[in-house]
C-alpha cells in the first residue's frame, strides 16, 4: 500500500534529503516549508501520516494541535533525539538521522495499517446504491390519483 506523507521543514536542504530517502522507502511525499502551508496542505490531501521537523519550533506544536482538530487520527511523527515538547503535543518522536525517521514512519504506519486500510476501504465502497435489476432500475407503479397509466 502506498502511504502519503506530508513532511515539514523549514529547512529545504534537510527536507529534500529526508524525503527522498522516504521516497527511496517507498513512500509518497509532499513538502511544506511552514505551519500555514503545511495545514492548507492537509486540509486538501488525505494524508497517511505528517512528519515535523524541529526547525519549526514552537511552530511545530501548534501545527500538531491545529492537525489533532482537523484530522484527529492521523498519526503525527516528530524529528527528535529526545522527549520534549513535540511529545506533550502528541507526536510520536523519530531520531534524527534518515534511518531513524525511515524506521519510526514505518513502525507507525505499520502499525496503524489496518486500521487506514480499513477507513480506505469504507470511503471507496458507494454507501447509497440504487436497487436494480438485471434489465434496469425498478419503478414502482403509479399510485391511486395518480396521473400517470400503467403501462
Amino acid at each position: 500500500m502506498l502511504y502519503l506523507i506530508l513532511s515539514v521543514s523549514r529547512n529545504a536542504h534537510i527536507l529534500k534529503e529526508r524525503n527522498a530517502r522516504l521516497i527511496a522507502s517507498g513512500y509518497s511525499v509532499a513538502s511544506a516549508y511552514s505551519k500555514e502551508e503545511a495545514m492548507e496542505k492537509l486540509l486538501e490531501g488525505d494524508f497517511d501520516l505528517i512528519l515535523i521537523c524541529p526547525s519549526l519550533g514552537k511552530d511545530g506544536c501548534q501545527l500538531a494541535k491545529t492537525a489533532r482538530r482537523h484530522r484527529p487520527s492521523i498519526p503525527i511523527v516528530s524529528v527528535a533525539p529526545n522527549p520534549g515538547p513535540m511529545q506533550d503535543c502528541g507526536a510520536q518522536l523519530a531520531g534524527s538521522s534518515p534511518d531513524e525517521i525511515v524506521a519510526a514512519v514505518h513502525e507507525v504506519l505499520g502499525n496503524e495499517h489496518s486500521r487506514f486500510a480499513a477507513r480506505r476501504f469504507a470511503n471507496a465502497v458507494p454507501r447509497f446504491t440504487r436497487p436494480t435489476t438485471k434489465t434496469g432500475p425498478q419503478f414502482s407503479q403509479p399510485g391511486p390519483g395518480s396521473n400517470l397509466k400503467a403501462g
